[in-house]
């Protein structure tokens, strides 16, 4: 009930933006590679830009990721999420992906159907990934429409990573073809207390710069005492966590 009552509630929020731009639609034209009249579309909560985009073929669809080697998804199933709305409204169990070639927000309702989120109406995702909720965020001013992951928060400082995917197109040597190729990739950033962001690196000496001395050597006995290498962001999360959640 939970499930049926988040889509719909997503539907009185998004429906009215194809209903408008149906109006304006050429008879006979529809979805991308549906080619259903546009009112019955079964993606029916396409924000307008998404519907600008795919009409103007900027959106890859689907369907059209078949002949590319790997998954350029966060999970290769949706993942039953939460979904939070700029007034902070939250609806729950709502399945999940997220498109990281595209950029884009994929929710699937109980009949299968595709529905593309307009990124504008929501400010936050929360994804169970190995037991944990994961929360996604827009937080990057020059970069208003990206979720990226929240490794760690406070009211003074965050650490949260930019999960994306890149395309390596096919090629041909002689007589031998290399399929087309999805690629994960990631980059890591901290925003301080004073707004600013920095692109930074696994690596001691940038992510302990900015920081006050007596908070580097509190964090330098942390990671001494618990023996941590400090190799993955997880390492990196917890020093901050034991040292300065407040």
């Amino acid at each position: 009930m939970a499930y049926k009552k988040s889509l719909n509630t997503l539907t009185i929020i998004l429906t009215t933006c194809v209903i408008m731009h149906a109006q304006d639609t050429p008879a006979g034209s529809g979805g991308v590679g549906t080619g259903m009249p546009m009112a019955i579309f079964p993606n029916h909560l396409i924000g307008q830009q998404f519907l600008d985009d795919a009409f103007n073929g900027k959106y890859t669809a689907k369907e059209k990721y078949f002949d590319i080697e790997g998954n350029p998804f966060l999970s290769e199933e949706p993942i039953i999420g939460s979904l939070v709305m700029n007034d902070g409204k939250k609806m729950d169990n709502i399945p999940l992906q997220l498109d990281l070639f595209a950029n884009e927000i994929i929710a699937t309702t109980a009949k299968g159907d595709i529905i593309f989120l307009n990124k504008k109406h929501f400010q936050e995702i929360i994804l169970p990934i190995d037991g944990k909720d994961v929360s996604f965020r827009k937080i990057n001013e020059e970069n208003p429409d990206q979720f990226y992951e929240i490794l760690f928060i406070n009211r003074d400082l965050i650490f949260f990573k930019e999960m994306y995917v890149t395309r390596k197109e096919s090629m041909t040597n002689g007589i031998n073809k290399s399929p087309a190729e999805f690629t994960h990739r990631k980059k890591y950033f901290i925003k301080y207390p004073n707004g600013i962001i920095k692109k930074v690196k696994l690596k001691k000496k940038q992510m302990f710069k900015g920081f006050d001395t007596e908070d580097v050597e509190a964090m330098k006995k942390y990671v001494k005492d618990n023996k941590l290498k400090l190799k993955t962001e997880y390492d990196y999360a917890e020093v901050f966590e034991a040292i300065l959640k407040h």
